[in-house]
């Protein structure tokens, strides 16, 4: 995974590539060139979209008369003569390698500060992934998604504390009323009287209310000071 930044026409280098091998005999299944003190020209073709690549003359090629290099595949760069690429991240055109998880590395294309494209699946499907937030420094997690996720669960909580109750009470309301019977009853407020109170007052909300034994005794418990 490269991290060099694309050197500009004019400049003379010393390269060298690894590509996947074609011979499927190869022993590392790469293949690696080095091209030594070579000129990077501009683009014979002129050719859009062609962000991270440079250029150099095919020297002794038959076929061809110009290489194109994606800077992706570079495992050794070093100028001799000329600029390479700004290497701020805020200018120009970048891959960046970002650790994904397990020992995965993703690259990340950042043009002039903006992440604009991964190459992991998440990014194939949602357009969208971590990794390009964690290439321009910022938090993995979408922060647009978690304020969604906030904003959702608030209109939620306010719709439910809005909604009208057409005059019935709340189940709350009704355990606190019968609480409200039973310390009535209570002739002191001796632990043991407050105990039987508050088992008499379970029971009594598992047989009106319909609640089971355990949820009436969270009932009674949660609303004993508030009835």
């Amino acid at each position: 995974m490269s991290t060099f930044a694309v050197p500009q026409p004019g400049s003379v280098i010393t390269v060298t590539t690894r590509y996947k091998s074609a011979y499927y005999k190869s022993e590392t299944g790469y293949d690696e060139d080095t091209y030594e003190h070579v000129p990077v020209i501009a683009d014979p073709l002129n050719r859009k979209n062609m962000q991270g690549t440079f250029c150099i003359p095919a020297e002794g090629e038959p076929f061809i008369t110009f290489r194109t290099i994606n800077i992706k595949n570079v495992i050794a760069l070093e100028v001799h003569e000329g600029e390479t690429a700004s290497t701020d991240i805020n200018i120009g055109t970048h891959h960046v390698p970002v650790k994904g998880s397990g020992s995965k590395v993703y690259t990340v294309v950042v043009v002039d500060g903006k992440a604009t494209k991964c190459d992991c699946l998440g990014f194939q499907y949602r357009q969208d992934c971590r990794h390009l937030r964690m290439a321009t420094g910022e938090h993995p997690v979408n922060p647009r998604r978690e304020t969604v996720k906030k904003q959702k669960r608030k209109a939620a909580a306010a719709k439910r504390r809005k909604a009208p109750r057409n005059g019935a009470p709340t189940k709350a309301e009704q355990v606190r009323s019968i609480i409200r019977n039973r310390k009535a009853a209570m002739q002191n407020s001796k632990p043991e009287v407050v105990d039987i109170a508050k088992t008499w007052a379970t029971t009594e909300a598992v047989e009106k209310l319909g609640m089971s034994r355990s949820l009436a005794t969270t009932y009674v418990k949660n609303n004993w000071e508030k009835a």
